[in-house]
């Protein structure tokens, strides 16, 4: 099996502005992290964190299975 690549920058910004930015929405978040397309955003998002970045603020830390 391949390893994973890591997170693009973008990704990790917004990991870090959701944890930071309390006030701000997650469509803001995305849209401050370089994606117009919050579906879009919430699928990479998703796909690399194991979570929705409503999740990941919610307990500040990534959820993974597996």
């Amino acid at each position: 099996m391949r390893a994973r690549p890591c997170a693009a920058p973008q990704l990790t910004e917004a990991a870090r502005l959701l944890t930071d930015q309390a006030g701000a929405t997650v469509a803001e978040i995305a849209y401050s992290a370089g994606y117009a397309n919050r579906s879009y955003f919430n699928k990479l998002f998703k796909e690399e964190y194991g979570c929705t970045p409503g999740a990941f603020r919610r307990h500040g830390t990534r959820v993974r299975s597996g």
